[in-house]
């Protein structure tokens, strides 16, 4: 909770929920316990209405509402809750995440401007590493602190992704990084415990199989980075709908076609203005993309 009303908060956490209400009660004392943070909660079409229960017991939490949805657009949520959140820092908190008492406060000290922080990989974490599936590993991937002035200079989660395993958290790390922000890992010890649970929670609003998701999500990335490279900047919103359609067309073929395919497409009036001395310049660009997957 925020230590003085009027003031801003250090920290504005922010939880997600579509079908995780029992977990959310288990996690969310905790994260209103946190000394001068906010918590903003969003209720992605929950079908267990989190909204009213969050008002009803957590009032001081903040509440933002998105209806008639049928699946899970989780970096849409985390957009929508980022974007009424006042914290200097953005700390984006997984439902099942149950954090340590006063963790944020013991974590300031290590923050510095142009830097973000993110938890070690799965397979390299101690205390929290879960085995009880492969996708357990990921269980903290999603949970990441960011400078709000930051997250919106960037534009935030990109939106265009789909689906549990499409790598939304992966794009913006590595955004991050590409514009110079700089990682700091987080120390285990923030975090109590992860609510363990089947794979089939995990998958249940995703609205993709996994496999779809996680090919599409990764020739987008890979098309994103290329136009990044090449252009030193985000591609525009056009662009990148341009790109993920491209993607989903390949991946749907793969799939189709045992395992692999191939597709040519092209982007057109991209345009760049390289200085105020440099007249706006368009550019044409064309990727051919082929993929072949490996059964081992």
């Amino acid at each position: 909770m925020v230590d003085e009303i009027g003031d801003l908060p250090t920290f504005s956490i922010i939880t997600c929920c579509m079908g995780r209400l029992e977990h959310l009660k288990q996690s969310l004392p905790r994260m209103m316990d946190q000394g001068d943070t906010e918590v903003v909660v969003v209720d992605f079409s929950c079908p267990e209405d989190t909204a009213t229960y969050v008002r009803e017991n957590f009032p001081q939490a903040k509440v933002v509402s998105i209806n008639n949805r049928l699946t899970f657009a989780a970096w849409e949520a985390r957009n929508a809750g980022a974007a009424v959140a006042t914290g200097k820092w953005l700390v984006f908190v997984d439902a099942d995440t149950i954090l340590s008492p006063n963790s944020l406060n013991l974590l300031a000290n290590k923050l510095q401007p142009d830097s973000f922080a993110k938890f070690a990989s799965g397979r390299n974490l101690q205390v929290h590493k879960s085995l009880t599936s492969p996708l357990s590993l990921n269980s903290l991937r999603g949970f990441m602190l960011v400078e709000r002035d930051a997250f919106k200079k960037l534009g935030g989660y990109d939106e265009v992704l789909k689906g549990y395993g499409a790598g939304g958290d992966v794009e913006f790390d590595y955004r991050l990084q590409y514009f110079g922000y700089n990682p700091v890992m987080i120390p285990e010890s923030i975090v109590d415990r992860v609510i363990h649970h089947g794979d089939e929670l995990r998958l249940a609003n995703a609205g993709l199989s996994l496999v779809d998701s996680y090919m599409r999500g990764r020739v987008y990335l890979q098309i994103k980075r290329t136009i990044m490279g090449f252009f030193g900047r985000n591609p525009p919103p056009p662009v990148q709908r341009n790109i993920y359609q491209a993607a989903t067309k390949l991946s749907k073929s793969t799939l189709k076609n045992n395992g692999s395919g191939s597709i040519n497409f092209g982007f057109h009036k991209i345009k760049v203005k390289i200085d105020e001395n440099t007249p706006e310049m368009t550019f044409k660009l064309s990727i051919n993309v082929s993929v072949d997957l490996d059964d081992n």
